[in-house]
């Protein structure tokens, strides 16, 4: 009798060592900051943030529109605006507010931020975007080890983080395809922070995670091809947008909306948004692709007509029209301004121009 109480004290020591042994091995250590400097000077200045860490995200340069369109996404949670963005399809709108997410994730600026697209699943893209960067940008790893560090250590396995702990608390971290909840680790500004994805006709109303509302919301072109053409569903999304995307804050709170669209036709939710006029306490703004046309429309319409003639004969991609372009291509220029200089296809073309 006294040999099994020995043998039970003994196996509960051995149990008590080597559930010690498994935790210390799964407590994580944080690296420290690699460049500091660079971290805070980063933090004053958006652009520079992405320019410096999402630069594979923002490979062109910012132009006076997307600049704008980043600081107003920032700036909505500062002031608690409501704000509709609207630019033409291919400017830089949904990148632009991916970046504005992680940099006001990682400096504590969002501590609960929603992201609204036309279903669950468009919604769910976004939000993998935005997961793929804290898992696998090493830029970002290296300056901000205390949020990516235990992303890291998951190695896409979510399971991992149940029981994942830093300075033996655990980080309570939950990774998942439609809500990710950052690490709990002190000193962290993103500590606890929540990036949900919803679609427009999921479950919007009442989101609380471990006792947090959302503190802003961003709805990226909540709109499609059906939407637009009906009268009803354009109004059923009006009411999501201001009675339940709005009430996402809760009684007595205010919640900062950002919403980057486009204007598919006159009437659309974006048109309404952004007509100052109508709605002028969504602070609208409009951009264009072309700020002002050229000087000379008849060079413009030969070079239409030449292209629709050699694609009619069989060339695809209109290498005369694209010559008679690069012959006159300063007379044919002048007086045109352009929102984005950048956004071209520079495909390379069989006769080597592009």
């Amino acid at each position: 009798m006294m040999y099994s109480h020995r043998a039970r004290r003994e196996a509960e020591a051995d149990r008590r060592r080597k559930s010690a042994t498994r935790a210390a091995a799964r407590d994580l250590e944080i690296p420290a900051v690699e460049n500091p400097r660079r971290r805070r000077q980063c933090a004053a200045d958006p652009e520079r943030f992405c320019r410096t860490y999402l630069a594979e995200m923002f490979s062109s340069p910012f132009t006076d529109d997307t600049r704008e369109m980043l600081l107003t996404i920032v700036r909505c949670v500062e002031h608690h605006g409501l704000f509709a963005i609207a630019g033409p399809r291919g400017c830089g709108k949904t990148t632009v507010a991916k970046g504005a997410a992680i940099f006001l994730i990682c400096y504590g600026l969002a501590g609960f931020l929603v992201l609204i697209g036309k279903n669950a699943d468009e919604a769910a893209v976004r939000l993998v975007e935005i997961k793929d960067q804290f898992e696998n940008n090493p830029l970002l790893a290296a300056d901000f080890p205390e949020i990516c560090a235990p992303i890291r250590a998951l190695e896409g396995w979510a399971s991992r983080g149940r029981l994942q702990t830093v300075g033996g608390i655990r980080t309570r971290i939950k990774w998942s395809g439609h809500c990710i909840i950052f690490p709990t680790v002190a000193g962290s500004s993103a500590s606890g922070a929540v990036l949900m994805a919803v679609g427009r006709e999921g479950s919007i109303r009442g989101q609380n995670v471990r006792s947090r509302r959302p503190d802003l919301a961003i709805i990226d072109d909540i709109e499609d091809r059906a939407s637009v053409q009906s009268p009803t569903e354009t109004a059923t999304i009006l009411r999501t947008i201001t009675e339940d995307i709005a009430g996402l804050a809760g009684p007595g709170a205010f919640l900062p909306i950002v919403y980057p669209c486009t204007i598919s036709r006159r009437g659309c939710v974006a048109d309404q948004l952004t007509d100052r006029t109508k709605n002028p306490a969504w602070h609208g703004r409009r951009y264009q692709a072309v700020t002002r046309w050229p000087d000379d429309a008849d060079a413009w319409a030969r070079y239409r007509d030449q292209r629709q003639k050699d694609q009619y004969e069989g060339d695809f991609t209109a290498r005369r029209a694209h010559r008679l372009y690069l012959e006159n291509r300063r007379a044919m220029d002048a007086g045109a301004e352009v929102s984005n200089p950048y956004n071209y296809d520079a495909t390379p073309q069989p006769d080597g121009t592009t």
